[in-house]
C-alpha cells in the first residue's frame, strides 16, 4: 500500500522533474510564452467589454435637434401625482384629471379636459 502511494507521488510530480531538466533559456522562453498568452487574454476581454459598452450607449442615446422640438416630434412630459388614499392617486394626462386605483388597476376620469377649460 505504501509503495503504491509513493508511486503515485512520483507520477504526480513527474512533470516537475521534467521542468528541472530544461535549460534556463527554455524555462525563460516558456515563462515569456505563458505571460504573453495571459496578457492576450486580459487585453481581449477588456476590448470586448469596452466595445459592448460603447455599442449599448450609442443605441440608448438619440440626438435631438431644435428642429425636432419645433416640429413637435419631441416634447417632455411632467408627471404630477397626488396620492389620495392608500390605493389611489390622481394624475393629469391628455384626457384631464384621472384617478388610478392600484388595487384593481383601473382608471376613472375625475375632471375632463373640456370641464377644466370651461372652469378656468
Amino acid at each position: 500500500m505504501q509503495v503504491e502511494q509513493e508511486n503515485f507521488q512520483v507520477k504526480k510530480f513527474r512533470w516537475l522533474r521534467s521542468l528541472r531538466r530544461l535549460s534556463s533559456r527554455q524555462k525563460i522562453l516558456i515563462t515569456c510564452l505563458l505571460i504573453m498568452i495571459l496578457t492576450g487574454v486580459v487585453v481581449a476581454s477588456v476590448i470586448l467589454t469596452k466595445t459592448l459598452n460603447v455599442a449599448q450607449v450609442q443605441k440608448s442615446y438619440t440626438k435631438i435637434g431644435l428642429d425636432d422640438i419645433l416640429a413637435g416630434k419631441f416634447s417632455f412630459k411632467l408627471s404630477n401625482t397626488q396620492w389620495i388614499s392608500e390605493n389611489e392617486y390622481w394624475f393629469e394626462n391628455n384626457e384631464g384629471i384621472m384617478r388610478f386605483n392600484i388595487a384593481n388597476n383601473s382608471t376613472h376620469a375625475v375632471l375632463s379636459k373640456a370641464e377644466m377649460v370651461c372652469r378656468y
